[in-house]
């Protein structure tokens, strides 16, 4: 059996553990069929073999052990483990964003003026960092749907307003 600490989706290398019923010789990493990725680090004796899967787009990431991989003392050959799969997901985007104040110009902010701030990921992220006009903002919702806010103080110029999204993963 193929086994590993990734379920769903990852953006990172996915390590597996193949586990056969006994000891086997002759399994080796060419014996790991990989989609859309290749194997390395590959180790193990006896019942148990680890290797890291590398991802190369995003997208499903299937690895198979075919049947006959490996066998047992006695020489019977190793019957095929049920496929791996797991979602290999680099791409973390915002698929709206809107920024606008309480100013009866809602495109421009003064002194007092309750900027917001609302964007939506395009998948479920972690809380990300929002500045407005380069100072830190208030953030709040999630996990898809989030609200920045920050009302302009004195050292704020009059006018169009700056702002930037940051630290954001899925």
């Amino acid at each position: 059996r193929i086994q590993s600490p990734v379920s769903g989706s990852t953006n990172a290398p996915i390590p597996i553990t193949i586990v056969f019923k006994s000891p086997v010789t002759g399994f080796d990493v060419a014996d790991i069929v990989v989609v859309n990725g290749s194997a390395g680090g590959f180790a193990g004796s006896g019942d148990t073999y680890t290797a890291t899967i590398i991802p190369v787009v995003d997208g499903d990431v299937t690895v198979d052990i075919p049947a006959g991989a490996a066998q047992d003392a006695e020489g019977n050959l190793s019957k095929a483990a049920r496929r791996f799969t797991a979602v290999y997901d680099t791409v973390v985007g915002l698929s709206t964003v809107t920024i606008r104040s309480n100013n009866p110009n809602a495109s421009l902010a003064v002194l007092g003026d309750r900027v917001t701030l609302s964007f939506t990921g395009g998948e479920p992220l972690n809380t990300p960092t929002v500045d407005i006009n380069g100072v830190g903002a208030t953030v709040t919702g999630g996990p898809v749907n989030w609200t920045a806010y920050r009302v302009m103080n004195a050292g704020d110029p009059d006018g169009s307003v700056t702002f930037t999204i940051s630290g954001i993963q899925d």
